[in-house]
């Protein structure tokens, strides 16, 4: 496939981080206890139900 647009090289990248990003600049603490595998996010636990079933990838169809 050939493209009549001019290639350049990409530079400049290494210091984007999160807060860059459009509209994402809350940085919150994430904080995992050991014990027990909790998630907080500045203080509120975070929960999520265990997955049902999960597809495999092409990895394992090697």
């Amino acid at each position: 496939m050939t493209t009549r647009r001019r290639r350049v090289a990409v530079h400049g990248t290494r210091g984007i981080g999160p807060a860059d990003m459009v509209r994402n600049t809350r940085l919150g603490e994430v904080l995992v206890d050991p014990r027990n595998g909790l998630v907080t996010l500045d203080g509120t636990p975070l929960r999520s139900e265990p997955a049902q079933d999960v597809p495999l990838s092409r990895l394992y169809f090697l």
